[in-house]
This record gives C-alpha cells, sequence and structure tokens, in this order.
C-alpha cells in the first residue's frame, strides 16, 4: 500500500513562497569586465 503524499505547506514553506525575490543586475559593461578579468586570471586570453 502507497502512501499518499500531504500536499499541505506549513506557514514557514508559504513564507518563503511568497517572499519577493531580489535581483542583483550589471550593466553590460560590468559583466563584460568580471567576465574578462575572470578569463584573464584564468590565463585564457
Amino acid at each position: 500500500m502507497s502512501t499518499r503524499r500531504n500536499n499541505r505547506l506549513s506557514s514557514r514553506e508559504i513564507d518563503i513562497a511568497i517572499e519577493p525575490l531580489e535581483f542583483n543586475t550589471l550593466s553590460f559593461d560590468a559583466a563584460c569586465k568580471l567576465f574578462l578579468g575572470g578569463a584573464e586570471r584564468r590565463e585564457l586570453r
């Protein structure tokens, strides 16, 4: 006999699900500088 899954969320799980997401965004130039800096450190350039 298989056990049915409980689909109820705890109050903590609900809090996590409704928290707004925060994104750290970079400009294209800043992203390129980070990418190229990493490539240079790894001697890929």
